[in-house]
């Protein structure tokens, strides 16, 4: 499930992991599929600040 900007939630459909490396730490997206594209969602310390506050 992902939240939305309405602050529901969508089922939506994870086709793999993205996985990559900075300065040596991993870390790791589920993109959802979107056609012909990956849509990445992921949240920072600026969320409930700066963004919408459903993250």
């Amino acid at each position: 499930m992902v939240s939305n900007i309405l602050g529901d939630s969508d089922e939506e459909a994870v086709t793999g992991k993205l996985i990559f490396k900075i300065k040596d730490k991993e870390f790791s997206f589920d993109p959802i599929d979107s056609i012909d594209k990956l849509f990445i969602i992921f949240a920072d310390e600026t969320n409930d600040e700066s963004a919408y506050d459903t993250g």
